[in-house]
């Protein structure tokens, strides 16, 4: 039988063909994409060409090796730009780091960094989970660059797997911002940016100082939110309370105008190893964030509670 003739015999052979076609190309567009997001973030060339500040400051973060410090201090940006660890060990004479990352990290990146400090660095005698208010409200929430970013380049390929599966977009993460800094003509292979971002880490003891004004006298807020996961900072508390001899969750202060101060004293009953703080509002630059003279006293009151564990 002639190729006409089978072609006239199956009329639908032909479209069949193209769909395959089509569907193998689609198939492996998705698998491309799927295990080149993961690669192309664990690459050095991504971390020497962003502009993205977190990008830096996890690599930083993660490569802590060789370390002896007694304090870890894990948790969101409430610590990253509240923590002064030189105050801290001025007053109690532990040598500390702040390795905290961004809300929107999420607990389990705060669970992996803890394991990872622990596989490459001496065990510490306190490990102090630091975290906002509203930290709970913001890791449940799915997807985001941070917290793929970190399970991207440092999760196995089944967490990464995970990831994708509940949350298929993540993969258009590195396009969107080797785009974004390619619009903006902003990639440098040479990693400028990243340097300069690690060199103003170690100036500041690896905090970030917040240069925006602070809170007025006529501030008024009320950040309460839904913290129903909040037991799951007891659960890391539990988990690591067997290998580092001190663990505790630490609540930030909060500016005074917040009315929903009440609100979370009362949820963080028996969760919280201290009373929430409040200081005034001219510490603050918002919910939750301090100026560098609010960081002077937040990393104070951090210092009095590691002091009374001691």
């Amino acid at each position: 039988m002639t190729a006409m003739s089978q072609a006239v015999a199956n009329p639908h052979r032909p479209f069949r063909n193209f769909a395959a076609t089509v569907l193998g190309i689609a198939l492996g567009s998705m698998a491309f994409c799927c295990l080149g997001a993961p690669l192309i973030m664990r690459t050095a060339l991504y971390t020497n060409s962003t502009h993205q500040f977190y990008d830096v400051l996890v690599e930083q973060r993660f490569g802590v090796a060789g370390a002896h410090y007694a304090a870890i201090i894990v948790g969101d940006s409430s610590a990253l730009e509240g923590v002064d660890t030189e105050i801290v060990k001025r007053k109690t004479g532990l040598e500390t780091a702040n390795l905290a990352l961004f809300g929107f990290s999420g607990l389990d990146s705060y669970d992996r960094l803890i394991a990872t400090y622990l596989a490459h660095n001496s065990v510490p005698s306190h490990l102090v989970i630091y975290v906002s208010a509203k930290e709970p409200f913001f890791d449940g929430i799915a997807g985001t660059y941070e917290r793929t970013l970190v399970t991207f380049r440092y999760g196995s390929l089944g967490e990464i797997a995970s990831l994708i599966w509940r949350n298929p977009g993540v993969v258009l993460w590195p396009a969107k911002l080797l785009g974004l800094s390619l619009w903006h003509g902003t990639i440098d292979l040479r990693g400028a940016y990243r340097d300069e971002v690690l060199n103003q880490l170690r100036i500041d003891h690896g905090r970030f100082v917040n240069p925006a004004p602070p809170l007025g006298d006529d501030c008024r807020l009320n950040t309460e939110a839904d913290i129903s996961t909040k037991d799951r900072l007891s659960r890391l508390r539990q988990k690591y309370a067997g290998i580092i001899a001190d663990v505790a969750i630490y609540v930030a202060p909060m500016p005074e105008c917040d009315s929903a101060y009440d609100y979370y004293l009362r949820q963080y009953r028996g969760i919280a190893d201290n009373t929430i703080q409040r200081l005034p509002n001219r510490d603050f630059v918002d919910y939750t964030h301090p100026t560098p003279d609010g960081a002077k006293e937040t990393s104070r009151l951090l210092a009095e509670f590691l002091a009374a564990r001691r």
